[in-house]
């Protein structure tokens, strides 16, 4: 199978005279190609969930680089140059963001971050303007996020993360989640780059409009704060966004309550997602403590 998704590569780069520099399988099959000093990044999907995903990361990647230039904006998502169907399932090829500019190197921020965070709080209070016509926009449960998330307990838990879950549960089910707005939903450091002093953002496969408002500064600052154990920078982002929620004039009490429960939603994904990788840090723990206590700094 392997060598097969590789063959299609090699298969599509030979007629478009694309030299390969490496190819990646994953959930997706990833290729990183050159034609000349030109470098793209080819996606290719290939199972029926995915295809949805990379029809709709395909659409997103389309609009949102419309919508920038015509906004003037300083951030930007992969521009796709072909898209099409290889044997049946969908791919695309789009610039070539470098990994050497991703904000975030071996699981640790880079020291680019910091000056980005203003960037990134303006490409999410961006979005709240737009509504890109999604062909897969299937994420409607994120509207009630607890009917969608198991706390059961697993195998090797401990009693005291097993409470906090059933605590974070219970803040969860107390919060009621308003309004619904077009999202990323994966926005993290993994997925921003420093483009040329503008912010890339790749992956926008679960990009969604049907996601409670703030729940990208959510992801970011749960993955922030834990993955890349930089509480410092996750609580600047959140001073950042809150400013600008200030700023736009919405109700900072709703706000207060939303970023708490989808936060609490986060943390348990967080801290489960790092406990199958073998990677809890200190940070997941202090997360879902910090959810628990309420200690948000506002800085009002």
């Amino acid at each position: 199978m392997r060598n097969d998704k590789h063959g299609l590569v090699k298969q599509y780069c030979g007629k478009n005279n694309l030299q390969v520099i490496t190819v990646e399988r994953e959930r997706f099959v990833r290729a990183h190609l050159k034609d000349g000093r030109q470098e793209y990044f080819l996606k290719l999907s290939f199972d029926t969930v995915l295809n949805r995903n990379l029809e709709n990361e395909t659409v997103w990647n389309k609009e949102i680089s419309i919508q920038a230039k015509q906004d003037r904006k300083l951030f930007c998502v992969p521009q796709v140059f072909d898209e099409g169907r290889l044997n049946g399932m969908p791919y695309f090829l789009s610039e070539y963001f470098p990994q050497d500019r991703c904000l975030s190197q071996k699981g640790k921020l880079s020291s680019r971050f910091k000056k980005f965070i203003p960037l990134c709080v303006d490409f999410l209070f961006w979005l709240r303007t737009l509504k890109i016509k999604l062909p897969n926009d299937s994420v409607s449960t994120f509207r009630e996020p607890y009917n969608n998330m198991v706390f059961s307990t697993a195998k090797g838990y401990t009693k005291d993360i097993d409470r906090d879950f059933k605590d974070l549960l219970s803040v969860i089910q107390n919060t009621n989640f308003k309004n619904t707005s077009l999202a990323h939903v994966e926005i993290k450091p993994d997925h921003l780059f420093d483009v040329e002093d503008k912010l890339g953002i790749i992956d926008a496969e679960w990009a969604s409009n049907n996601v409670p408002e703030h729940y990208d500064v959510v992801s970011c600052y749960a993955r922030t704060y834990a993955k890349a154990q930089s509480p410092e920078m996750a609580d600047l982002l959140l001073l950042q966004y809150f400013q600008a929620v200030q700023k736009h004039k919405l109700d900072v009490n709703q706000f207060k309550q939303q970023f708490r429960g989808l936060l609490a939603w986060r943390a348990v994904g967080e801290y489960r997602d790092a406990y199958r990788g073998k990677s809890v840090n200190p940070e997941h723990e202090e997360l879902i403590r910090k959810v628990l206590k309420n200690q948000f700094v506002f800085n009002e």
